[in-house]
């Protein structure tokens, strides 16, 4: 919190004016911006003494409405000379000189600051101030910007009052200069000056240089400006400060902060893979970071690991400066680098560059169709070259090389093929020699595709049976009277090698054969119908008959079959049916809102009236139909009319849905209405049919109106047939 001060004048800032030089009583105040006591402005003030009081160790003065009190150290005399490290005039601790300068109702807590004594201070004999002349620089509340100024009380020594930028070099290792900077310097006030020559002082003045100096012998006049070079040269680590002192004609001075922040140096090493990587495996790389940086409280040192320039995450380093880094690379040439950004005051540095070629790792499998595999039979071989899982997921598989499978028993190369994008599997179909074989199926590898392998103990045995499943036939009975329904027999099998297939038909009752069928060579599925005629075209009789199939292989093994099927001579009848029910005779109903269900309401005889309200209203019909061999349709009529001209829906329900309760579980939709007629839908009885009934739906919706529907009759039609 800043004080507030009540002075006797408030004067307004005012744009540089000429200030007598010599002069006999004048006020400089020069305020930076943020500065709270002289607000950022310059203030060049017509001379009117207010008066001066105090002793040789202490002055207390009011110069047009600003105060100002200046205090040797311990109360000492104030002599000429320079006082650093002032603190408020009114409560500076032992040993420090003070200083306050306040007015316009505005004043410091605490300050810090300098002052230098150009004229030291008389006084009459009645301990009226009569003559002093010092220049000041006061910081407020510890903060960076500055309240500057000159006080001449009957005094001839001039004023002369720059500007100065301050210069913040940065970090920067110790042990090396910085690049130079540069204050600016420049004359706010009508009267001209210059600097005299430039010096170093304040904590660390070794740590900083002056440069090129275009200041020296300069006259500055209002405005003109000129600029002083520096550099920073840390000796330690740490942060380093120091003041460039300006001195200025008249004897005065203004100090420059000067400051910096020494950087241990530091040394970045990186060393890359002790052998081969290929992706998708981790490449490892070992980093030394000298000296081992130690954090900041609440950081972790960390190094940055760049490939191709490429951005990456940080890497924490071990206590030692040591960290061990693995990265997923693509495959490909690449250059990798190293970088510790520096913590603390620790420096940053980068490796060298290291390059690495990192491969694409394949996969190859090799599998058969049938292993062990008999003498007779061909056996498939497949294999596939492609990416490798590893550690970064599974590599790119490979564009180009060649493909081959050999039999490493026989020396022979089974097959061969160049591969292709998308085109990575080699299929061969080959005959092997009795015995066990090792083959093997071998990538060459090609660029930066590496090759690699697989094997597979095929075992090739004699063949001593045929080898083939499902022999059999597909129904125990079926009738041959041609009506569509059951009138053949597959006969049917499975090989797994070429064989000759010879089919026998015996009856049983008769033990005499009345089929024989040669389907020559099958070598798998296979299936023949039999229609129960002989091959003259002849109906046998009904009656059950002994199916044989012969199989016999190249190998001449033979195998035998026997499967029974029973020829009827029954035959499907055709039926239709129908029933009609009126309409008040719905076996459930549904209203889940305002709607209405009502018999009275309806016009005709033993009718129902349905109204959807803002919701809906649905009748559900249940027909009993008989069970039959084969069902035909069925279709669904209701005759009725919507008296409001909006129409309503038929259907019929599908148990394959679920249940009848649901409309939703009805199908085979139709709109009906809005005049007095039958309304029709169709649907297959088979798949409409549950529990022995069929059920139609009435269902009136509100679609942007109410719904009504007036149901005089519902009926059912159908076909079905019975096997007789």
């Amino acid at each position: 919190m800043l004080m507030a001060v009540l002075a006797t004048a408030v004067l307004a800032p005012i744009a540089p004016v000429a200030a007598s030089v010599p002069t006999a009583t004048a006020l400089v105040l020069d305020s930076d911006a943020g500065d709270y006591i002289g607000q950022g402005q310059l203030y060049d003030i017509e001379p009117a003494f207010g008066g001066g009081s105090g002793t040789a160790g202490l002055i207390m003065m009011e110069v047009s409405g600003w105060f100002l009190n200046f205090r040797g150290r311990d109360g000492e005399a104030l002599t000429t000379g320079s006082y650093e490290d002032a603190q408020r005039a009114f409560g500076a601790e032992p040993g420090y000189p003070g200083l306050d300068v306040y007015g316009q109702g505005r004043g410091c807590n605490q300050l810090t600051g300098r002052f230098q004594i150009l004229q030291a201070p008389t006084f009459d004999g009645a301990g009226t101030l009569t003559a002093f002349a010092a220049d000041f620089e006061q910081h407020c509340e510890g903060l960076v910007p500055a309240l500057r100024g000159a006080v001449r009380i009957n005094s001839g020594v001039p004023i002369a009052l720059v500007r100065a930028t301050a210069v913040a070099f940065g970090d920067q290792s110790v042990g090396t200069t910085s690049a130079p900077g540069a204050t600016t310097v420049s004359n706010p006030l009508t009267t001209a000056t210059s600097i005299t020559s430039v010096t170093l002082g304040g904590s660390q003045p070794g740590d900083f240089a002056i440069g090129s100096n275009g200041c020296q012998g300069v006259t500055l006049n209002l405005g003109d400006s000129c600029s002083i070079q520096l550099t920073f040269s840390p000796t330690v680590a740490g942060t380093r400060t120091a003041l460039a002192v300006l001195h200025l004609t008249g004897g005065g001075t203004r100090t420059v902060a000067l400051s910096g922040r020494g950087l241990t140096p530091t040394t970045t090493t990186l060393e890359g893979p002790a052998s081969p990587v290929d992706a998708p495996d981790l490449a490892s790389f070992t980093v030394q970071v000298t000296p081992a940086p130690s954090g900041d409280p609440g950081f972790i040192p960390a190094v940055l690991l760049a490939v191709d320039g490429g951005p990456s995450s940080p890497w924490p380093l071990q206590p030692d400066g040591s960290a061990t880094v693995d990265l997923a690379i693509a495959a490909g040439a690449h250059s990798v680098t190293a970088s510790f950004g520096g913590i603390g005051l620790f420096g940053p540095s980068t490796s060298s560059v290291v390059p690495i070629s990192v491969g694409n790792a394949t996969a190859t499998t090799l599998s058969a169709d049938l292993n062990p595999v008999q003498t007779t039979q061909q056996v498939t071989l497949t294999a596939i070259v492609g990416g490798k899982t590893g550690a970064a997921g599974t590599s790119a598989p490979p564009t180009a090389g060649n493909l081959t499978i050999r039999d490493a028993t026989t020396a022979t190369v089974l097959g061969t093929k160049v591969v292709g994008p998308g085109d990575t599997t080699l299929v061969v179909k080959t005959s092997l020699a009795l015995g066990s074989h090792d083959l093997v199926a071998e990538y060459a590898g090609s660029g930066v595709f590496r090759s690699s392998q697989a094997g597979l103990a095929e075992t090739v045995v004699l063949d001593q049976a045929v080898d083939a499943v499902s022999l059999g036939v597909s129904a125990a009975t079926f009738y041959p009277v041609k009506d569509g329904y059951k009138d053949t027999v597959a006969i049917r099998g499975t090989l797994h090698e070429p064989a000759t297939v010879t089919i026998r038909i015996y009856s049983v009752a008769t033990g005499k054969i009345v089929r024989l069928v040669s389907l020559g060579t099958k070598s798998a599925g296979y299936a023949w119908a039999w229609n129960g005629r002989t091959a003259a075209g002849t109906l046998v009789a009904a009656g059950k008959y002994r199916v044989t199939q012969t199989l016999v292989d190249t190998g001449s093994n033979t195998l035998k079959a026997t499967a029974y099927t029973t020829i009827s001579l029954k035959k499907l009848y055709w039926y239709t049916g129908s029933k009609t029910l009126y309409g008040s005779q719905f076996a459930i109903h549904g209203d889940p809102g305002d709607g209405s269900i009502s018999t009275s309401s309806s016009s005709y005889y033993h009718g129902v009236r349905i109204s959807s309200g803002h919701s809906w209203v649905a009748l559900s019909y249940a027909f009993s139909v008989p069970s039959a061999t084969v069902y035909g349709n069925v279709t669904y009529k209701v005759l009725g009319r919507s008296p409001n001209g909006r129409k309503a829906v038929s259907g019929i329900w599908n148990p394959g849905y679920g249940s009848y309760v649901y409309v939703e579980n009805y199908d085979a939709a139709r709109l009906i209405g809005p005049s007095y007629a039958w309304y029709g839908t169709t649907a297959a009885l088979a798949t409409h049919r549950g529990g022995g009934y069929v059920r139609g739906l009435v269902f009136a919706q509100y679609a942007g109106g109410v719904v009504t529907f007036d149901v005089a009759k519902v009926s059912v039609s159908y076909r079905y047939a019975l096997l007789k």
